[in-house]
């Protein structure tokens, strides 16, 4: 009796166990993490690049190929937050997280819309032409609404990225403000 007790309660012993190993190896690993390498005005000025190719191309430019690798190499998530480290939390900080946010999820639409990028654009191993080759397929059907779909959110990816950038800049000039008031 008290063996069967004994292992009875040693299995949710060690389902917390491994959570707690997870947990810990996910906090460690983003601890030493390297710093993203891209800037955001950087990320921002190689988005404005992809959406002019593709008012000048169209959609047999292979936008949702470019797009998944900008969204891969800009690590907007990390970079928004790297940016902001610094910074104080308050209104400019949250305004430039919550720009961030719409940012990245507008972007990552372009490729995930009607589920053809199966794991997510952020996912390493999605290059995106599955969702061009099924674009294009439709293109040539005449069905132009994923195209002006596609037009629509990377034009508000691009402006809420380029206000979060102009956010960022605000809350660092608030910070460096109200340090350098308080140094006086």
């Amino acid at each position: 009796g008290e063996d069967v007790a004994q292992g009875i309660l040693a299995i949710p012993g060690a389902i917390v166990g491994i959570v707690v190993l997870f947990v810990a190896s996910v906090l460690l690993s983003n601890a030493f993490q390297k710093p993203p390498t891209v800037p955001t005005s950087e990320a921002l000025a190689a988005l404005i690049q992809i959406e002019d190719d593709y008012y000048a191309s169209g959609p047999s430019m292979g936008l949702r190929e470019r797009v998944t690798t900008w969204f891969q190499w800009a690590d907007l998530d990390r970079r928004i937050a790297y940016e902001l480290k610094d910074v104080p939390f308050g209104p400019l900080r949250s305004r430039a997280e919550g720009l961030g946010k719409q940012a990245a999820e507008d972007i990552a639409s372009i490729v995930e819309y009607d589920g053809f990028a199966a794991q997510g654009i952020g996912d390493r191993f999605e290059d995106g032409r599955f969702a061009d080759k099924v674009a294009g397929r439709l293109a040539q059907g005449l069905r132009d609404e994923k195209d002006q779909f596609a037009r629509r959110a990377l034009s508000a990816g691009r402006q809420a990225l380029s206000d979060a950038l102009r956010s960022i800049d605000d809350a660092r000039a608030e910070a460096e403000e109200s340090s350098s008031a308080s140094n006086e």
